[in-house]
């Protein structure tokens, strides 16, 4: 498959990314997952790449639609004011106009497409027709807080996005989440609260649970801290589990089954106060906390060796954290700008 993707507009053009997140093609969707998480460098063309696939799942209305895609067409069949002879032009042009062009047209027929292709995206709007959507991605390193119309108050870990309406008009309130949120729900008997992210859904009318749901982890997972919820899947093995405080759900990605266990407050919400915590964290979710946290890469010359690592940490500086990491563990590191190489300390 395509490696030698670099920005999000290549990216958000490649056919095989476009099945991976749509969840359409299983193989790719395995790719995809795996190349991510050897490239975490890349999240940030990888989730503008989702940004740009996603503003084309929300359904124009048909005039709207129209006139988007007669601009797009427009453009890439306009001719110059003044032209240019192709044997005149450097090689260089010529391919980035070939680019450009390949790029729209990718995008008009996406958009031409979205409303078959779109399913997920296309059952939210056709149930709330009139309803404005809009999202926002929350940068890597940081947290974001941001208030819905109804109360709700939804915070984002790094790199996350919600796409949510400016204004709920309809039965439900309904909202897609990719990344990891803490929601604490406004309670609304008459209007649930649901929140939509892969092949979950989380219906609740007045709680604070978290959700979590990053393309380069192997699950999907929900943690209730009050009020009920209960969640349903829709893969293959379609499921519903009711949650009490204190219980998560865990879905897998690659069975489609969902099971039930209790969790710690610490590790999984602590984020959204500034809190580190690891219990029992192997090497990749280390790493993976790392980069979200504070945009650092860590790698090991030993990845293959299991690792098993519990602390906490709170608005602490990142390189202490791996002091005392490598000092638990009997590693050592070396830092080289952003990325820090762990070693078993007799290298």
């Amino acid at each position: 498959m395509e490696e030698n993707l670099n920005t999000a507009e290549e990216f958000a053009s490649s056919e095989s990314f476009i099945a991976y997140h749509l969840k359409s093609d299983e193989a790719a969707v395995t790719y995809w997952e795996k190349w991510i998480s050897l490239h975490p460098e890349k999240i940030d063309e990888v989730l503008t790449a989702e940004r740009i696939l996603d503003m084309l799942h929300v359904r124009l209305p048909q005039d709207e639609l129209e006139a988007e895609r007669k601009r797009l067409s427009d453009f890439i069949n306009k001719t110059p004011e003044q032209p240019v002879l192709l044997e005149q032009m450097p090689a260089e042009r010529l391919l980035t106009r070939y680019k450009v062009m390949q790029i729209a047209a990718v995008l008009i027929m996406m958009v031409s497409a979205s409303v078959i292709y779109f399913p997920p995206m296309k059952l939210l709007t056709s149930q709330q027709p009139d309803l404005e959507w809009t999202s926002y991605t929350s940068p890597v390193a940081r947290r974001s807080t941001i208030h819905l119309s109804d109360g709700t108050a939804v915070t984002l870990n790094s790199g996350s996005r919600l796409t949510y309406p400016k204004s709920f008009k309809s039965d439900n309130r309904v909202v897609k989440l990719s990344g990891q949120a803490f929601f604490d729900v406004k309670h609304d008997s008459a209007h649930p609260f649901i929140v939509t992210t892969g092949k979950v859904k989380t219906h609740v009318l007045g709680t604070a649970f978290t959700v979590s749901n990053y393309t380069a982890e192997p699950d999907i997972s929900v943690a209730l801290l009050r009020g009920s919820v209960k969640v349903i899947t829709s893969s293959n093995h379609p499921d519903s589990l009711l949650l009490k405080p204190g219980e998560k759900m865990i879905f897998s990605n690659a069975s489609g089954n969902m099971s039930k266990a209790e969790f710690d407050a610490a590790t999984e919400t602590g984020w959204k106060d500034g809190l580190v915590a690891f219990k029992e964290a192997d090497f990749k979710t280390i790493a993976n906390t790392f980069f979200r946290n504070y945009g650092l890469k860590l790698i090991t010359k030993e990845p293959s060796k299991k690792l098993s690592y519990t602390g906490s940490y709170k608005n602490d500086d990142p390189l202490r954290i791996i002091r005392v990491i490598c000092f638990s563990l009997n590693m050592t590191y070396t830092v080289n700008g952003k990325t820090i190489l762990l070693s078993p300390i007799n290298d």
